[in-house]
């Protein structure tokens, strides 16, 4: 049992090997929220949606519904950015599968003027895990010129245990 274990992850192994060399297999996107101006305060948490897409490889981000779903198990980098409106409380979560992983937010400066905010995560995803960034209610974000963004791509297949 344990020998014919041994083949099947060396079998995985070089179909990883194939696919990286040639070339399949590549997990990227870019995307940015371009709605005109400030995005918010909302009354519930709301998932946020980018309509303007960079890049896209192999369709692994919805634009319609703003989520991010892993084609492949492995490991990920993950990063956002925002322009806090004026006079506004912004805050931006990102969640994988229902639960948060990290957060970025900027309080309300009493001189009115804006900043821009962001985080970063490297995660261990599986296959069908989806990621998406939740901005909480009664929160704010500058939704224009390209200065909300979401990014994301694998770094390196994993066939590893997850637990």
């Amino acid at each position: 049992m344990e020998r014919k274990l041994e083949k099947l992850e060396e079998k995985l192994k070089e179909l990883e090997d194939k696919m990286k060399q040639s070339g399949k297999g590549k997990v990227a996107f870019s995307v940015a929220a371009e709605q005109g101006g400030a995005v918010g305060p909302l009354s519930a948490n709301t998932t946020l949606r980018f309509n303007t897409e960079m890049s896209n490889v192999d369709n692994v981000f919805n634009l319609n519904t703003g989520i991010f779903t892993a084609p492949v198990d492995g490991l990920y980098y993950f990063t956002f950015f925002y322009r806090t409106p004026a006079n506004k409380e912004s805050m931006l979560i990102l969640y994988k599968n229902g639960r948060e992983v990290l957060k970025s937010s900027e309080t309300e400066r009493y001189y009115g003027g804006t900043d821009t905010a962001g985080n970063a995560a490297i995660l261990k995803l599986k296959a069908d895990d989806e990621l998406y960034l939740t901005l909480p209610a009664g929160n704010s974000i500058w939704a224009a010129g390209r200065q909300t963004t979401f990014s994301g791509f694998l770094l390196d297949f994993c066939h590893c245990h997850h637990g």
